[in-house]
């Protein structure tokens, strides 16, 4: 029976930065790390890859807004220094929405990439949002 895996090879990372990708594919984890780390993955990308897809959140919103109550407030207050949309906006208000997306564009847009396509996400979680960057 021929081996499933066959096709992948495993790599340390600097032989991957040598060979660069074809694609870099970041889903609902930005929005956990530290800015600077989020920066320093960007950067990486746009040194080592022809194409990146991003699906994340656009912001931050309060958890009173979908009846979530805190009994710990810090918990609350460190999410909000994660990732690069940190705005807290109603997420049930169109306007706000729009304009949390063209900042999440251009935040999560490595350097030297355009923008190939976008789209929302799932419905009703309109604070999630699909990215397809294109390196120039």
């Amino acid at each position: 029976m021929e081996n499933p895996l066959h096709h992948f090879e495993i790599h340390p990372i600097f032989h991957m930065t040598l060979m660069g990708f074809d694609i870099s594919i970041n889903i609902d984890s930005f929005q956990e790390i530290e800015e600077s780390i989020v920066l320093d993955y960007l950067e990486f990308i746009s040194e080592n890859s022809n194409y990146f897809y991003t699906k994340n959140p656009i912001c931050k919103y309060h958890p009173d807004s979908i009846d979530i109550k805190f009994k710990n407030i810090v918990q609350f207050e460190s999410v909000l220094t994660m990732g690069l949309c940190k705005d807290i906006i109603d997420i049930f208000d169109s306007n706000a929405i729009q304009k949390a997306r063209e900042i999440y564009l251009r935040k999560y847009c490595p350097r030297n990439f355009i923008i190939s396509k976008h789209e929302s996400c799932f419905g009703q979680y309109l604070y999630y949002y699909s990215a397809l960057y294109k390196c120039k």
